[in-house]
């Protein structure tokens, strides 16, 4: 191939390995929502498959006081969660699928651990916040949560 041939195909390449690239990175930093729970506004990360699932928040040093990790499972249940290499406490909200708040476990320290969580209701959807958020909120059981358009 001559130099003017090498273009094309040099271009093609470079396309593709940025593709990888992003694809890779966006797979690795996850994906990200905004959730609205009485007027405030969370950015969560998204636990959507089992093996977000059971890395959770484990291993962090921290989660900054708007953010939190949604747990998504495909149907609702008794999930159990515990504090595995956790570093900090959290608050644990189960959502029930009508998007309502069916039960709080406020402060669960990294202590705890193997203690595992449950919720009293059926839930779908789990969210992990930082420890005192729900009680600094007054935020209680029968509370809707919303998907929010974060763009």
């Amino acid at each position: 191939m001559t130099g003017k041939n090498m273009l094309p195909v040099s271009f093609l390449i470079a396309t593709v390995v940025l593709a990888v690239f992003f694809y890779y990175k966006d797979k690795n930093n996850g994906s990200f929502a905004a959730l609205e729970i009485k007027g405030k506004i969370l950015k969560v990360e998204l636990a959507d498959n089992p093996l977000k699932q059971a890395r959770g928040l484990s291993g962090r040093l921290n989660l900054p006081p708007d953010q939190g990790m949604f747990f998504i499972f495909d149907s609702p249940g008794y999930h159990p969660f515990w504090m595995k290499d956790m570093r900090f406490p959290i608050d644990v909200l189960w959502i029930g699928t009508g998007y309502r708040v069916v039960d709080i476990s406020p402060k669960i320290e990294p202590g705890s651990y193997p203690k595992s969580f449950r919720p009293k209701l059926p839930a779908q959807f789990v969210l992990e916040v930082p420890a005192g958020w729900t009680e600094e909120n007054s935020i209680t059981i029968g509370e809707s949560v919303k998907l929010v358009d974060n763009h």
